[in-house]
């Protein structure tokens, strides 16, 4: 089976990249080609293309990025089955590979006010607003924790990205740590309610650096949340 080599592939990985490495392999093969994949016998398994056409097409779309990693595991995992003979070929080469664009992509101030509007009344509100008016990481703003705003001052410190405990400004219903992939479906699920232009959510900092520049401030100065509030956008 499939599945049985994807296993050994990944686990061959673990002592050969690091542990954050690791565990994006392991959350692409367990979260995206196993469900799909994992039940085919080698010698079944036909070119991917709709495969990959229906990662793009989901109600939470997966990036040209994330495809790209999924086809690169893919064929590598097909390549060892091939040099051992236990396929004749390797299907996964006989399709068009993802195309993978790094074009940075951003939103006007009124798609940005559209879909901060759309998005208001999510509990992962405050994760959409602080990336767009701070410009912090998806790691960075899912880590943070009250203690690191300085409300006083108008200040955020940057220290960490997720950890285990709680205190944490994003988190779900119950106070635990929100995982990136939800944050992420609920992003797309919003971005497609606000009837919004599709861009990754790390163009969400790009886009607060583009919307820094058009109101004359440059990007080597320190800024906080107090010094960009929501009315500044309209």
């Amino acid at each position: 089976m499939f599945s049985s080599f994807l296993t050994s592939w990944l686990e061959n990985k673990r002592m050969s990249v690091r542990s954050s490495t690791f565990r994006n392999y392991e959350w692409l093969v367990n979260t995206h080609i196993l469900p799909h994949l994992g039940k085919y016998e080698l010698s079944k398994l036909n070119p991917m293309q709709a495969f990959y056409r229906k990662l793009k097409k989901d109600d939470s779309p997966l990036s040209d990025e994330v495809i790209t990693k999924i086809h690169t595991i893919i064929n590598a995992v097909l390549t060892r089955a091939h040099e051992r003979g236990f396929v004749a070929k390797n299907v996964a080469k006989l399709v068009d590979k993802p195309r993978f664009s790094k074009k940075m992509e951003v939103w006007s101030e009124k798609e940005v006010l559209q879909f901060l509007d759309v998005s208001r009344e999510d509990r992962l509100y405050i994760a959409f607003f602080l990336a767009i008016t701070t410009g912090m990481r998806r790691g960075e703003i899912l880590g943070l924790r009250w203690k690191d705003i300085d409300f006083e001052n108008g200040e955020i410190s940057v220290a960490r990205s997720v950890y285990q405990d709680n205190d944490l400004v994003v988190c779900t219903s119950v106070g635990t740590k929100v995982l990136p992939r939800n944050l992420i479906r609920t992003y797309y699920r919003l971005l497609k309610k606000a009837d919004v232009p599709k861009i990754r959510f790390h163009d969400l900092r790009h886009s607060h650096a583009t919307l820094l520049l058009k109101k004359g401030c440059t990007l080597r100065s320190p800024r906080s949340v107090s010094d960009m509030p929501t009315s500044e956008l309209h």
